[in-house]
């Protein structure tokens, strides 16, 4: 297969992932109609470079939406075409970061990250097997460690000097899509409180499957940090954190050093919700 033909290839593997996450998500039937029409696959394909030269014009939709607990926040529901061609650079950088999260994956560290789990969450048996591995662990205490308005706090700069490095011997295409990230990150939407169009100048937008990889790859620097902890199990999905140990006190200097490591991302604990408490011995789940 020729480098033009593998281009094609992975374009349209792009448009296609992204028609199907669009229509199979969670939120599907509150995206507006406009949203979810495919229209014509090989037009589309045709008009994929064209559609990276004007990223700026396509204005994303900011949707209410509820979490379980009844709670409200808002989605930013993204273009097609935009969301397509965040598909077709996760699939372009991919490669490069599948060795973060491979060693991750073991006895004494569950981590929920990398492209393959791009759709984690949100499906029940992973949702079921992320909390049965933690009903297992059978230290005395966990910490529970929240971030504060993750999503909202990622900055682009930062992500995309890791990505530079992740992918500093890549393929013109990933280089090309480096270039592009700025722009692909930079999306208008129009904000619904204001009533006016904007541009996301820090975080990434909720609602968008893609976001699992870019989110995880920005806190890859808090899975290493927490492997080079002894006496220790922990898991980690998206910016859910939990820390297993015996000993409380090691998991305060824990929260301390996961603190201090958010800092440096530009983030903040959530501290009405960053708690160390005792596991109940008869069921671990309660604590």
């Amino acid at each position: 297969m020729s480098v033009e033909e593998k281009q094609a290839d992975y374009m349209r593997q792009a448009i296609y992932r992204a028609i199907y996450d669009r229509r199979n998500s969670w939120h599907a039937k509150s995206l507006p109609e406009e949203a979810i029409s495919t229209g014509d696959i090989e037009s589309a394909l045709s008009d994929f470079n064209r559609w990276s030269a004007i990223l700026g014009q396509d204005v994303a939709k900011e949707i209410e939406a509820k979490a379980s607990n009844g709670r409200g926040y808002w989605l930013s529901i993204l273009p097609l075409r935009h969301f397509a061609i965040r598909y077709y650079a996760v699939m372009c950088f991919a490669p490069h970061a599948a060795g973060l999260w491979h060693s991750r994956l073991g006895r004494d560290y569950l981590s929920c990250s990398g492209i393959h789990s791009l759709f984690l969450g949100r499906v029940r048996e992973n949702t079921d097997s992320y909390k049965a591995w933690q009903i297992n662990q059978r230290s005395r205490f966990v910490l529970k460690f929240d971030i504060r308005g993750f999503y909202q706090s990622i900055r682009h700069d930062f992500l995309v000097e890791q990505l530079t490095a992740l992918c500093s011997v890549g393929n013109a295409e990933t280089q090309r899509m480096l270039r592009l990230l700025p722009t692909i990150l930079r999306y208008p939407y129009r904000s619904t409180s204001e009533q006016q169009i904007k541009h996301c100048e820090i975080g990434l937008p909720i609602g968008n499957t893609t976001e699992r990889f870019f989110s995880n790859l920005y806190l890859s620097s808090v899975d290493v940090y927490l492997l080079d902890q002894r006496k220790v199990t922990s898991c980690r999905r998206l910016d859910d954190i939990r820390v297993f140990a015996d000993d409380a006190t090691h998991l305060q200097d824990i929260r301390e050093g996961l603190a201090d490591k958010l800092e440096r991302l530009g983030m903040s604990v959530n501290v009405e919700k960053t708690k160390i408490l005792r596991r109940s011995t008869t069921n671990p789940s309660l604590t």
